[in-house]
């Protein structure tokens, strides 16, 4: 059983790391402590639990140093008033060509440091995840080769992705949880993908890449983006939204600033992050209209990524959720008829013996279970599919807008508190 120790915050360390000095951030004996530290909303008290038999939360190394994220380009985007800025991290190579970038998008217009502070989200698109076998043959999902996320993100790539997603609307704007934010006042930073990692990368070498120097950098770009931003631009609330791919990057972002003593406001997950999915993937891999290609396997990609998808390293939100880590609340969520866990198929026969109809609500038990009591949740979307929050209509948006109402009704420092002295109401 996991024994709750409770120490008042202003007698512990909380951390050895700097926002902008990302350099000073080094695993020590007090980092140690905060491996799944709980901020008690209410009582101003800091929880530590005492070990898990868990293995601690890598910290990750990653610079925002000046001189190597550098603003590209700022246009207006034509239909809903805002102010789009590009930049590009030249500190990460992507895995073919170009470097990581992101996209910072203003609301009405105001960029800059001299604005009011506004709360930020962190928005993490999909894509799935690849790699080269030992042949030089590439495996990914559904039509993808080595040339659908390797390459740098321009511009024109993440508007097209914004579009799609009615966030740059040619025409009348979506419904969906990415523009009821905007319509909110929040700045929203959109990150890129381009080692095909599933923003996991922590620097370590590209398997069978054929650049031989080459790294997988999607977790380490991902939190300098968020660095940067948070240090350049006043932020209150800070949430971090992943949607298929980008739902495994947005748990360790979580996880990540929760390891160095940051607790962010609250991720969102659309794409429930079941062990069991691998399982059902592993099974159905190539199977006609089954979104992963035949002769996929997961083993690879784990190889790939490294320590957050090791078994080892029990860094899985069955493994971290259920031992108690409450760093900062997670919303996973996700539709009974997804095709990524077979929601839309006969159920298999495990799911069957477990007395379950459905492949996507067996793979989300065990997480349901383990969140029993826990300030995390899961929301299951009958007769929805893919990632809900991005589409228009669904039911995911009223649960992911009560989650932050949630969320934010709480009395807690705002996550890069460095970053803004006022104080904000909700939303």
């Amino acid at each position: 059983m996991v024994r709750l120790l409770r120490w008042a915050l202003a007698t512990m360390s909380t951390t050895s790391c700097v926002v902008g000095d990302v350099a000073s951030c080094q695993q020590t004996d007090e980092t140690t402590l905060l491996q799944g530290i709980v901020r008690h909303p209410k009582a101003g008290v800091a929880i530590a639990m005492e070990e898990w038999d868990l293995p601690r939360i890598p910290i990750v190394n990653r610079t925002a140093a000046a001189g190597q994220i550098v603003l590209v380009e700022t246009r207006r985007a034509p239909n809903n008033n805002v102010e789009l800025e590009f930049f590009r991290n030249n500190a990460y190579d992507c895995g073919l060509t170009g470097q990581y970038t992101f996209m910072l998008i203003n609301p009405t217009g105001r960029g800059g440091q001299d604005d009011e502070a506004q709360p930020l989200w962190v928005y993490m698109h999909g894509g799935g995840s690849g790699y080269w076998d030992e042949e030089g043959t590439y495996f990914g999902v559904g039509r993808q080769t080595e040339d659908t996320w390797n390459h740098e993100e321009t511009f024109d790539k993440l508007i097209d992705i914004l579009k799609l997603r009615g966030v740059v609307p040619d025409g009348q704007a979506d419904d969906n949880t990415l523009v009821r934010r905007l319509a909110e006042g929040y700045r929203m930073l959109v990150v890129s993908m381009c080692d095909h990692d599933q923003y996991l990368g922590m620097g370590t070498p590209y398997p069978n890449n054929p650049n031989p120097d080459a790294e997988v950098n999607g977790l380490q770009a991902t939190l300098a983006a968020i660095d940067y931003t948070a240090a350049n631009y006043p932020t209150t609330h800070v949430f971090v939204h992943g949607t298929s791919a980008g739902s495994v990057g947005a748990y360790a972002v979580g996880l990540s600033y929760a390891a160095e003593g940051v607790a962010l406001t609250g991720v969102i997950s659309d794409s429930i992050l079941g062990l069991r999915g691998s399982f059902i993937q592993s099974q159905l891999a190539g199977t006609p209209g089954f979104p992963q290609q035949e002769g996929f396997d997961q083993a690879a990609i784990s190889a790939k990524v490294g320590v957050w998808r090791a078994s080892a390293s029990r860094l899985d939100p069955e493994s971290r959720l259920g031992a108690g880590f409450d760093g900062t609340p997670i919303l996973q969520i996700g539709g009974l008829a997804d095709p990524q866990c077979a929601g839309n198929r006969d159920p298999l026969p495990e799911a069957v013996a477990d007395g379950f109809e459905n492949n996507c609500e067996w793979m989300a038990q065990p997480i349901k279970d383990s969140i029993q009591g826990t300030i995390h949740e899961v929301a299951e979307l009958e007769g929805e599919g893919h990632v809900p929050t991005i589409h228009d209509p669904s039911g995911s948006h009223d649960i992911v807008d009560a989650f932050i109402d949630r969320t934010i009704s709480q009395e807690q420092a705002f996550p890069f508190a460095g970053s803004v002295s006022a104080s904000v109401g909700k939303r």
